[in-house]
């Protein structure tokens, strides 16, 4: 079941992120953009977004229960420390590849945005990006520009040993933390649908400046352009 479900989900980020390679493209019919957009039979061109969090869910809910099923030998810092292990080796590799070697291999209309991005804007995000934190700053400046999940994922497997540690020890507290995170996501995705006249569900795990024209950034409380 979660095989296939995987699958649907792949399927839909596929088609999401090739909409909007071509909407980002010089096009001759502009206006009939929007006018489709608006209708539902291509109500999940922009919700794509929400399938982006099917696979965050799907790794918070295996990891909770990986750990659930031996809290007290794996609940520790080597969690961490295996994860950087990981990451770390691999997110090197990306970055030198986009820094210094994708712009001598780039040609094409949008060339010169690459080879800025991987010269430039890498040069200034690589703190944000090696501590993970990369998704927190404007879309304006991008280096690598997947690498905002990899942002995300890092900083849910940071919180979510907290969260079952309370699961684990006080059972009503951990539930109630759940409660209240899941009320304030809702709650604040409610705030910036109203407030910013968003009209496509908002999702804080992919919510990116060029998602909307109000140039959004990050999830939590985004902040404006």
């Amino acid at each position: 079941v979660f095989n296939g479900l995987r699958v649907i989900a792949m399927l839909w980020v596929v088609i999401g992120h090739s909409f909007n390679l071509v909407a980002t493209l010089p096009n001759d019919n502009p206006t009939k953009l929007g006018e489709f957009l608006v209708t539902y039979n291509y109500a999940y061109l922009y919700n794509a977004t929400l399938s982006v969090d099917f696979f965050f869910f799907l790794s918070g809910f295996f990891f909770c229960l990986v750990v659930l099923s031996a809290p007290k030998s794996r609940l520790t810092w080597k969690l961490y420390i295996h994860r950087l292990i990981r990451l770390y080796p691999a997110l090197t590799f990306a970055y030198i590849s986009y820094r210094y070697l994708a712009p001598l291999f780039s040609d094409g209309p949008r060339f010169f945005k690459m080879a800025h991005e991987g010269q430039v804007d890498c040069a200034t995000l690589a703190p944000y990006l090696f501590f993970f934190i990369n998704n927190f700053r404007p879309y304006d400046i991008n280096c690598i520009g997947w690498s905002w999940y990899l942002a995300n994922d890092m900083q849910f497997f940071v919180i979510t040993p907290i969260i079952i540690y309370l699961l684990w020890k006080k059972p009503k507290l951990g539930i109630f933390t759940i409660c209240f995170l899941l009320a304030a996501s809702w709650g604040s995705s409610i705030y910036v649908a109203l407030k910013f006249d968003i009209y496509a569900p908002v999702s804080y795990t992919h919510l990116r400046a060029h998602e909307t024209s109000l140039h959004l950034v990050c999830r939590l409380l985004l902040e404006k352009k």
